[in-house]
Formats: C-alpha cells, sequence, structure tokens
C-alpha cells in the first residue's frame, strides 16, 4: 500500500475523468460526470487505505479528520451516481461505508433522493443513524417509520421519527399570520376608491417561432459549420 499511496487518497480529478464519464455517458444517456468517477476512485482507495491502517494497527483516533477537504470537494460537486457506486461496491461493514452513507444523504434531496430508500444500511447502529438522518433530510417519511418499527430499541430512530414532519400549508399560513399585525379598521365614510391606472402601449414582442422555423435554422447552421447538406 504504500506504493499505492505514498502519502493518503487524495480527492482529484484526472484530465482523463472527463473523457471517461462522457464514454460512460454516451451509451446508457445517463448524467455521469467526471467528479463521480473521482468519487467513485477515492473513496474505493480510501477504504484500502483504512483497511490497510487496521491491518497495520496503527493509532489513528479521527482519521476521518486528515480527508475533510477532500469530503468539502465531494459536497461541493454533489455526485450522487459516483457514490450510489460506491454504495453498492464495498460492504455495508466496511469503515468507509458510513462516510459514503452520509455523502449521499447530504448530496440527496427531497426531490432526488437518488434510490436511497433501497440501501441496506441498517446493520449496526452506527449506519442506522446515518441511514436515519438521510431518510429525514430527504423527507422519506414512509421508509423511516418502517426503520423505526424494525427497530423499536434504538433511541436515535425513535427520536428522528418523532421529530414533527414538514406541516401543511393550510398550518404554515395561519401560524405566519399570527405574527402579521392587523390593519386598522377603516371608516366606511373616509373610504375612497384607488383611481385605476392603465398604460396603453403598442404591441412590440415578436411571437414565438414555430418548431418548423427552428429546424429551419439548425438545419442551416449545420450547413454552415460542417459545410455538407
Amino acid at each position: 500500500m504504500a506504493g499505492v499511496f505514498p502519502d493518503r487518497p487524495k480527492f482529484e480529478i484526472a484530465a482523463s475523468d472527463h473523457w471517461a464519464a462522457r464514454k460512460k455517458n454516451k451509451p446508457l444517456r445517463t448524467t455521469y460526470r467526471s467528479g463521480d468517477l473521482a468519487t467513485e476512485r477515492f473513496l474505493l482507495e480510501l477504504a484500502e487505505f483504512r483497511e490497510q491502517q487496521l491491518a497495520d494497527s496503527t493509532p489513528t483516533g479521527n482519521w476521518l479528520l486528515a480527508f475533510r477537504r477532500d469530503f468539502q470537494a465531494i459536497l461541493s460537486l454533489a455526485p450522487c451516481r459516483g457514490l450510489q457506486q460506491v454504495l453498492q461496491k464495498l460492504p455495508p461493514e466496511s469503515p468507509v461505508f458510513p462516510v459514503a452513507l452520509w455523502l449521499q444523504g447530504r448530496c440527496s434531496t427531497r426531490m432526488k433522493s437518488h434510490d436511497l430508500e433501497s440501501l441496506p444500511a441498517e446493520a449496526t447502529p452506527t449506519l442506522r443513524k446515518h441511514f436515519a438522518k438521510a431518510l429525514y433530510r430527504v423527507e422519506a417519511w414512509p421508509r423511516l417509520r418502517r426503520l423505526a418499527n424494525d427497530y423499536p430499541n434504538d433511541p436515535f430512530v425513535a427520536a428522528m421519527k418523532s421529530c414533527p414532519f414538514r406541516r401543511s400549508l393550510a398550518s404554515r399560513i395561519a401560524r405566519y399570520a399570527e405574527h402579521v399585525s392587523q390593519p386598522p379598521e377603516l371608516n366606511p365614510a373616509d373610504h375612497r376608491p384607488t383611481p385605476l391606472w392603465i398604460r396603453d402601449s403598442p404591441w412590440t414582442l415578436t411571437p414565438p417561432k414555430s418548431n418548423r422555423w427552428i429546424r429551419m435554422m439548425l438545419e442551416r447552421i449545420r450547413v454552415w459549420v460542417r459545410g455538407v447538406h
């Protein structure tokens, strides 16, 4: 391992990653980017690096602190597909699996959970903790309830389940109206209607172009660029 990692693994996007991501994207038609490739390579190397440390009995208390800048760079790119590949390749007992699960939970949203609900992340209390936080962040309430029902003795999962879920729009508007000052009552005798002002301006905008016209212009640009019909 000393020859593979002279110092430690580092998150770096190589120049060849852009072409590899484009090549991988072409047949699958997915949003696979160079950040996904760099993240997948970095986390897999990090798993090997940590396993080597454990095999050598290296005293490393907070071993993840040395990689905090790498994790910040990953979070700025949000490479969800690369993290999916890592979570599929690493076993749940790997020391890097909780890190990848935490990163995937931070990069996912309630609109795009990236199959976070189907992960096998219930083996240990540490995994259940990160899994419950990720489910709460993406608002996967049914999966979080099933997790709490499967592990009723887990205090953290029970606490996440008891947290208040997102309130309805009507309750949020009612709570907002409680803190808004009400206008004073007006005397009907003093009430005067507001004058109506209308600007009379001619129509100067152009109508939208048709699909046929746009296709014709694209074909013309193609002829200009390539010189062929």
